[in-house]
């Protein structure tokens, strides 16, 4: 029996999505789909998908975003990396591109760091930091900038000093697609470093403790953001 929960962010009506939904539900069954139709926005429904996983009462919870491709057999691979990193934040896909690169041609089986973006492509992350974390968000104040899921969170777990562990090979691409911001499409967040798509990585070392550091991306103007926009009086 797996203990975790799972959920992903679906956006009706943007290409490609309803593909992702569908293979994800085969692979889970039990997946959460939070479809935000009237398109609130990325941390609308990122939060959402935490709330959901507060009430399932798991050790560990799982959120993908609807833009993604996943590794064979990631249902069961995601025990093995959860076990092998238990107190870490857990990203599936890094788009540093040559810095993971490196680690992957090093022979790691791990990178980490400090500050990724891109956390939603696949987060798996302890169920007790949800509500640490929402409560900080909580905390903070009011900003008519519009702020994404992950700088959410790669703000509070730089500031709460929770490093994030990247699984080498990446077991998550991010798909080159049309997005809630309309980014133009050269506006790309790839992994070099992606799974072998014929390859189950359920059985890979895992538990190899060296790990590649890729340095800390929480640098003076995120400082200076987060203290303009953010800072509220718990911060």
């Amino acid at each position: 029996m797996t203990d975790y929960s799972v959920s992903v962010m679906y956006c009706a009506g943007l290409e490609g999505r309803k593909e992702t939904v569908e293979k994800l539900q085969k692979e889970f069954p039990n997946i959460y789909v939070s479809n935000d139709i009237e398109k609130r926005g990325t941390w609308f429904n990122a939060r959402r998908c935490l709330e959901y996983s507060l009430e399932q009462n798991k050790e560990y919870s799982v959120i993908f975003q609807d833009d993604i491709d996943f590794s064979l057999d990631l249902k069961n691979t995601i025990p093995a990396l959860y076990n092998a990193q238990k107190q870490a934040i857990l990203i599936c896909m890094c788009s540093v591109r040559g810095k993971t690169k490196t680690a992957y041609e090093k022979g790691y089986s791990w990178a980490t760091a400090y500050g990724i973006l891109g956390g939603f492509y696949g987060l798996i992350i302890k169920t007790s930091y949800i509500r640490i974390f929402l409560n900080w968000v909580d905390s903070l104040k009011e900003t008519d900038k519009k702020i994404h899921d992950d700088v959410y969170l790669k703000y509070w777990s730089c500031l709460s000093k929770i490093l994030t562990y990247i699984p080498i090979p990446n077991l998550v691409q991010h798909k080159n697609q049309n997005t809630y911001f309309n980014h133009p499409l050269h506006f790309k967040r790839y992994s070099k470093v992606a799974f072998n798509p014929e390859m189950s990585y359920k059985d890979h070392n895992w538990n190899k403790k060296d790990c590649f550091y890729l340095g800390n991306f929480f640098d003076k103007k995120d400082q200076e953001y987060y203290n303009k926009f953010m800072k509220g009086s718990n911060g």
